[in-house]
């Protein structure tokens, strides 16, 4: 069964929200802390969240900077990880090649960052999520 072009650019931008979600879930919820978090400019971050980023969604540069942050938590690497494997399966339309889209990646062999459980209320969850304030500022 073939997919229509808006169907896979919508699963590319809920896999992308995903990633922000992934933030918001460990308590990185402003722009300015996402975009330290994931090494990236506020303004990539900013069309990330609001789902205008490329019709060809993440490149290749754009994740191997965000995972080369050394601020960025396993959780979020881990949506990174999936975004990239669909990618490559050519989920979210044709690749040029798998080796295109992974290849600078693995390359990399970065690890998670350790320590990554600031912005949390007493009650653990994020502070960003508790009482309701979806974009408070964390320290």
């Amino acid at each position: 069964m073939s997919r229509s072009i808006a169907e896979i650019k919508n699963r590319q931008s809920v896999k992308i929200g995903q990633i922000i979600q992934a933030l918001e879930s460990v308590g990185i919820c402003t722009l300015d802390e996402q975009a330290f978090a994931l090494g990236l400019n506020r303004s990539t971050v900013w069309n990330m969240r609001r789902g205008n980023h490329k019709g060809s969604g993440l490149s290749p540069k754009i994740i191997d900077r965000m995972l080369s942050s050394t601020q960025l938590p396993s959780s979020v690497r881990a949506k990174i990880d999936e975004y990239v494997e669909e990618k490559a399966a050519g989920n979210f339309g044709p690749v040029r090649s798998r080796d295109h889209f992974e290849g600078p990646i693995a390359a990399r062999g970065i690890k998670p960052a350790a320590g990554m459980d600031r912005g949390r209320t007493q009650g653990g969850e994020p502070a960003c999520l508790a009482n309701g304030a979806a974009l408070s500022r964390v320290t």
